[in-house]
């Protein structure tokens, strides 16, 4: 399929093609060079691809200024430093508040209740997932509430869509962030599957929550095999469990492709 769209064989180019696929974007050769070339200038980051893609399928330059306002909120999990000297951590938007030139979901909700010690206490405890539940949504109104970031939020021509928002939240003295995406269908009302992409300083892990008919599914991504076996272990009573590393999670559209061989 690569070799088909003009793209070399890599990985860049395989998650391009797959967020494409997630995206139900068309599979033209000119959109998959730009979503490869996007991802590539940004460390071959699998959130580069998925941004690109969905700037694309909301009629927008996948290389565009949108794209990179959503990436920079994101946060790139290779720190840099700037032209200037000084360094940009992972997670620092156009101001460094991880936002894009908007206060974390954490600091507004801070505000909102008078502190944010409490959102580095245990996250197993009722009121901390609670917190959480609230800070998420924040980030969420946040991203939607921002006319130039909420450009990319819109659907295709289908109505259909992936909403996205970054997000930034400490829990138990650890500065999570990452990007949050939900599939929407604006004609039906339905909100499909939530995909968590999580950063830290130990690393990155991708959790996603959907649906296997009536049996709700819970798949979880990382290389860290205890991890992921922790997870299954923990969470097989909620529904289908699947762990996998990061890369076949990364990549996991492109199964579609087989399964449909194999029915040929």
């Amino acid at each position: 399929m690569a070799t088909s769209l003009g793209l070399p064989s890599s990985h860049a180019s395989f998650i391009a093609i797959a967020a494409m696929i997630a995206e139900r974007l068309p599979l033209d050769a000119g959109t998959a060079a730009a979503i490869r070339r996007f991802t590539k200038d940004h460390h071959e980051d699998p959130a580069a691809a998925r941004i690109a893609v969905r700037a694309a399928a909301a009629g927008l330059d996948p290389e565009g200024p949108e794209a990179e306002r959503l990436f920079a909120a994101v946060g790139d999990s290779h720190d840099e430093s700037s032209a200037d000297g000084t360094s940009e951590g992972a997670g620092a938007g156009s101001d460094g508040s991880g936002t894009a030139g908007h206060e974390s979901a954490e600091q507004q909700l801070a505000d909102q209740n008078g502190t944010s010690e409490q959102g580095t206490r245990d996250a197993h405890h009722p009121d901390e997932i609670e917190r959480l539940r609230a800070l998420l949504e924040q980030a969420f109104r946040s991203a939607l509430g921002d006319a130039g970031m909420a450009t990319i939020e819109a659907p295709g021509d289908d109505g259909q869509g992936w909403a996205c928002a970054p997000f930034a939240i400490p829990i138990s003295g650890i500065a999570y962030h990452g990007f949050i995406r939900i599939w929407y269908d604006v004609m039906k009302k339905h909100a499909g599957p939530v995909i968590v992409d999580v950063r830290s300083d130990d690393g990155r892990r991708v959790f996603e929550i959907g649906r296997r008919g009536d049996t709700r599914s819970l798949r979880y991504f990382s290389d860290d095999l205890a991890e992921n076996s922790a997870f299954s272990e923990y969470f097989d009573r909620y529904g289908h469990v699947q762990t996998a590393n990061l890369s076949d999670g990364d990549e996991c559209e492109l199964d579609i492709i087989g399964a449909i061989d194999e029915d040929v």
